[in-house]
């Protein structure tokens, strides 16, 4: 080593240590930070410690392997449901829940499709095919903005409940998955079903717009680019078809749950309505009595419905005024003349 390059290293090592000799306080800080930094990367007994996995038995096997199952998509759906994309949570199949009313980061769905790709692969899980392709489609669907809210138009599970009487408890939980399903495509905020039942009622009768899309997935995904950008356009009439049917069932929804509402209709009122419901409904006995006399006394010219109602009554020992005998002999299907 040359004579400038070693003086060179020392003034170097000089400048670098020499704060710590003019300024003893910088060099107690310097030296206590080194002994702190030593004390903190110095790995302790408990850091060593490698921690095993055990699998979880008995009752925790019990629990573990019932929530698994009730996200498995092999044991919630037959095949044929998997064949049928509006049939299917895509959110639970992706264990996206989370991201049912957000927009899901693509970083995230590649990941959980990577992850189910495998899981449902018919080598590993030993289930059909279908549901292996349904994660595709599932990466497809969720990942593309107006594919995927098709879908959550598509996936609308709405049926119309009994109209019967319900408990309170029953009551709420039934009517209130429906009301839920239809708050989730209202254009405006919705009141909750617990708040004045005259208020609610009247937001979906007077004020309820959907933004609800009728396209059907199952047939939209399945077309080409060219095809989905006419489709709108050319299936029009049966796109307002079912708009207009989503229309009238809500109505009757609002109708049965209006009626059932123990807090709008006690339930002792309830019982009373469906007795007299049922005093006015015809009997098998009633109906055979009618058609048998509308059949005998057909002919008959002078007070012919008087005499028919006097027969039936007399056989059946129920009271019938002429116009309801008149009125159901014509849905039977005979003349009132």
């Amino acid at each position: 080593m040359s004579l400038l390059a070693f003086l060179n290293i020392k003034k170097s090592f000089f400048y670098m240590w020499s704060p710590l000799f003019i300024f003893p306080p910088l060099k107690n800080l310097y030296f206590f930070n080194h002994q702190m930094q030593n004390e903190i990367t110095k790995p302790s007994e408990e850091q060593n410690e490698i921690t095993k996995y055990s699998k979880p038995t008995g009752e925790q096997k019990e629990i573990h392997d019932k929530y698994l199952d009730s996200r498995n998509i092999i044991k919630l759906y037959s095949v044929e449901d998997l064949k049928c994309i509006s049939k299917v949570d895509l959110y639970l199949l992706m264990d996206l829940d989370q991201y049912r009313d957000k927009d899901i980061p693509n970083n995230v769905l590649n990941h959980v499709y990577k992850q189910k790709k495998r899981q449902y692969h018919p080598d590993i899980s030993r289930g059909p095919r279908e549901a292996y392709l349904l994660v595709e489609k599932a990466r497809d669907i969720l990942g593309d903005k107006r594919l995927r809210k098709i879908y959550d138009s598509s996936f609308f599970n709405v049926q119309i409940p009994e109209d019967r009487i319900y408990q309170e408890d029953e009551f709420f939980e039934i009517f209130g998955k429906i009301f839920k399903e239809y708050a989730r495509f209202s254009n405006e905020p919705v009141p909750q079903m617990d708040s004045n039942p005259i208020s609610f009622y009247n937001f979906y009768l007077k004020s309820y717009k959907t933004n609800r899309i009728y396209i059907p997935i199952d047939e939209f995904f399945n077309l080409s680019k060219e095809e989905r950008l006419d489709y709108t356009k050319k299936n029009q009439d049966k796109l307002t078809k079912l708009k207009n049917q989503d229309i009238l069932q809500l109505k009757e929804i609002i109708r049965i749950a209006q009626k059932r509402d123990p807090r709008i209709n006690s339930i002792i009122n309830q019982i009373e309505e469906m007795r007299l419901e049922q005093e006015k409904e015809w009997s098998p006995e009633e109906i055979g009595a009618l058609k048998k006399f509308c059949i005998l006394l057909g002919k008959t010219k002078k007070n012919k419905w008087e005499i028919i109602t006097e027969k039936v009554t007399g056989v059946t020992k129920k009271k019938r005024s002429v116009k309801e005998v008149m009125k159901k002999a014509e849905g039977l299907g005979f003349n009132k003349k």
